[in-house]
C-alpha cells in the first residue's frame, strides 16, 4: 500500500469522522437548525408521496416531486461536507439543489418550461433560475454568487484550500480540520 493510499485511508477512517464529529457538536445550533428544515422538507415530500404513490412523468408535480427529492439529498450532502471541513465542494453542491428546486418551481408554474422539459428540447435549467428570481430576487442573488464565487472556475476560486499547521501553511486534501481550529469554518457551516 503506498503512502498516499495510507493517507486516504486514514482520513476516511480516523481523521474524517473525527473532524466531522467535532464540528457537529461545536456547531450544535446550526446541525439543529438544518436538522429541522431538511426533516420538514422530507416530511411534506413524504406526505406528497403517501397521496400521489405513481410516477406519472406526464404530471409536472409529479416531476417536481423527484426534483425536490434530489434537492434534499443535495442540501444534506453538502452541509455533511461543509460539516466535514470541505470549502469549495458544498458550494457547489449547494447551487445545484437551488437550480433543482428553481427548476421544480419553474416546472409547475409554467407549463410551456414543463412541454420543453418532457421533449428535452431546448430546456435550460438556469433559465428556471430566472423564473423563480421574478418571485423572490434573493434566489437569483444567491445562485449567482455560488456560481461566480464558487462554481465557475475563475482567479476567485482557482487556488486550493490551504491550512496553517505547527506554523506554516500547506495545501488542504480533503476535508479535514484540526481540533481547535473550529472557529475557521463559522462563514461556511
Amino acid at each position: 500500500m503506498s503512502a498516499m493510499q495510507d493517507t486516504a485511508l486514514n482520513y476516511l477512517r480516523q481523521l474524517g469522522p473525527n473532524s466531522t464529529a467535532r464540528l457537529t457538536v461545536y456547531f450544535a445550533a446550526e446541525v439543529e437548525e438544518m436538522s429541522l428544515l431538511v426533516s420538514r422538507a422530507m416530511e411534506a415530500l413524504q406526505n406528497y408521496h403517501k397521496i400521489n404513490p405513481q410516477h406519472d412523468p406526464e404530471n409536472p408535480m409529479q416531476v417536481a416531486f423527484g426534483l425536490m427529492t434530489k434537492g434534499v439529498n443535495t442540501l444534506m450532502a453538502a452541509f455533511q461536507l461543509s460539516l466535514s471541513g470541505y470549502l469549495w465542494e458544498p458550494s457547489i453542491l449547494l447551487r445545484s439543489a437551488l437550480e433543482g428546486f428553481a427548476t421544480a418551481w419553474d416546472l409547475v408554474h409554467n407549463l410551456a418550461r414543463f412541454e420543453q422539459w418532457k421533449t428535452n428540447r431546448k430546456f435550460d435549467s438556469t433559465y428556471s433560475i430566472s423564473s423563480v428570481r421574478e418571485v423572490s430576487e434573493e434566489i437569483g442573488k444567491l445562485y449567482g454568487h455560488l456560481s461566480k464565487v464558487n462554481v465557475h472556475t475563475s482567479p476567485l476560486n482557482s487556488s486550493p484550500s490551504m491550512v496553517v499547521a505547527d506554523g506554516e501553511p500547506g495545501f488542504q486534501f480533503f476535508g479535514l480540520v484540526s481540533p481547535g481550529k473550529e472557529e475557521i469554518r463559522n462563514t461556511e457551516i
